[in-house]
């Protein structure tokens, strides 16, 4: 449509029509990059014409109405957008924003991350020290104050190490990015380090001062990471998901890949080396099984719970997994299962996010009304139909409503069938009021100004008490009978 698009989406593999998406943003689209797709959500990067970045939105459950979820999402020419989600808890979302900056207008970026699946967003806090034990310092006073941590997305990674979500340990993050003030906003690469969390992306500690290509294996409790920025003859692994780091040399290792499904603790190392002035690729496997002779048993494993910053409540329900402690030397079993509970909790506002047509405040989390919204009844109502407080529950959200907070659209009874509206009853009312005052404003004036109008009046009211012979001033009540009618109309001539 003039250079741009619209996008159409069928549900259930093609059972449903095609339906028009509909995205409340008077901007064009010229591209569609779909997210993710999960528990009947779908969020979607959008390009507007720029080429650096555009906007995410995500959908309601029938994939018909789109909200805005974060404006300014980074993406490549490609259509990439920077945006990674948590393996094991796919509600998690991070994502890189092109925002304004005094230091670099065109590329300044902040990491933010969302635990309500794009439902609000925050910037990512940097670790109060580094790997040396020094106080990370953000040149504002003698502490961390205002220091947030920006990672690097899908689009950086071909030059620095990507984001590792292991899905089989939950909780477990591997990344690279730099720390800064969120005044600068920036990825500055004079200072990239690597940053592993343990709570799915509430707090990060700093493992390396360096770029590292990573992966994980063994559950998630085994991570390899060498340096992808500068030539290196040494990996590292941990046996304790990044709390402690040991290294093996390996001639110039340039990749790391963990082989089979997640559960082996088995990798790959691919290097290479010198051999008489012509370089040879060198393949290694690194086999860990035989490293620890024991098994974990029950007392080796943990029961963690993700938790946000203001909650344990993660998408309305406490979720526990069971994983390794990082203490515990032994090696995780292939066939150990997955132990994974959740409990609802009441509805918060965070189990909320903003309805069709209406967007958040900046700076607040209250939405307001940015399009038009029907609120008639349809034509086929049949006893209520919902008219929105400018709120929604999330798709996938597990809250139970009546413990908590109620933001759902409210139920209008439908108008009786055969009966007038209110709204037209109100109507009517006014105009005949208004009908009602114009016809005595009219008459005044012809009293006023016209003399035979006039001598009419009060020759009609010459039977009358005095102080009732002015209808518009003291005039209680007028009564003209048959007799006093033709009297006073023989006065009249026959064009008044």
């Amino acid at each position: 449509n003039g250079g741009a698009y619209s996008l159409h989406i069928a549900r259930n593999r093609g059972e449903h029509p095609l339906k028009q998406a509909k995205i409340p943003v008077a901007l064009p689209h010229n591209a569609y990059s779909v997210v993710s797709a999960a528990d009947d959500e779908v969020v979607l990067h959008v390009n507007h014409g720029k080429d650096s970045y555009g906007n995410l939105y995500v959908s309601d459950k029938n994939l018909d109405n789109f909200v805005l979820s974060l404006r300014n999402n980074k993406r490549d020419s490609r259509g990439h957008s920077d945006v990674l989600r948590v393996s094991s808890i796919p509600s998690i979302l991070l994502a890189n924003q092109i925002s304004p900056s005094p230091y670099d207008p065109e590329q300044a970026t902040v990491t933010k991350i969302s635990f309500n699946r794009g439902g609000d967003w925050q910037p990512i806090p940097a670790p109060a020290r580094d790997s040396a034990g020094n106080y990370v310092q953000c040149g504002r006073g003698n502490g961390n104050e205002g220091c947030t941590l920006n990672l690097f997305g899908p689009n950086e990674m071909e030059t620095y190490g990507r984001l590792v979500s292991p899905r089989k340990s939950p909780g477990i993050l591997f990344a690279t990015g730099t720390v800064g003030t969120e005044a600068e906003n920036s990825l500055e690469y004079s200072k990239v380090g690597t940053y592993v969390s343990r709570d799915a992306g509430l707090s990060w500690s700093h493992v390396f001062p360096f770029s590292t290509a990573g992966t994980a294996s063994s559950h998630g409790s085994i991570l390899l990471a060498a340096d992808n920025l500068k030539d290196t003859n040494t990996f590292y692994f941990s046996w304790s998901s990044g709390t402690k780091w040991s290294n093996c040399s390996f001639d110039g290792v340039r990749s790391i890949h963990a082989l089979g499904n997640g559960s082996d603790p088995i990798f790959m190392v691919r290097g290479e080396k010198n051999v008489g002035g012509v370089a040879v690729g060198v393949v290694a496997v690194v086999d860990f099984k035989n490293v620890h002779e024991r098994e974990c048993s029950t007392d080796d494993f943990e029961n963690w719970t993700a938790r946000t910053d203001r909650s344990d409540c993660i998408m309305g329900a406490t979720r526990s997994f069971t994983r390794r402690k990082p203490e515990s030397m032994c090696l995780v079993a292939r066939s150990t299962e997955e132990q994974n509970t959740m409990t609802p909790c009441g509805c918060s506002i965070y189990d909320y996010e903003c309805d069709y047509c209406h967007e958040k405040a900046k700076g607040s989390a209250v939405c307001v009304e940015v399009c038009a919204v029907d609120v008639n009844p349809p034509e086929d109502c049949d006893g209520t139909y919902p008219v929105t407080r400018g709120y929604r529950l999330i798709a996938g959200t597990d809250c139970d409503v009546e413990k908590g907070l109620d933001m759902r659209p409210e139920q209008i009874a439908c108008p009786k069938k055969g009966v007038t509206p209110a709204w037209v009853t109100i109507l009517l009312v006014m105009l005949a009021i208004f009908c009602t005052i114009i016809f005595f404003v009219a008459a005044f004036a012809l009293f006023r100004r016209n003399e035979r109008f006039n001598r009419f009046v009060m020759l009609a009211t010459s039977h009358l008490p005095k102080r009732m012979v002015d209808p518009f001033r003291s005039v209680e009540f007028v009564r003209i009978d048959q007799e006093e009618e033709t009297r006073s109309g023989l006065l009249l001539n026959d064009d008044e």
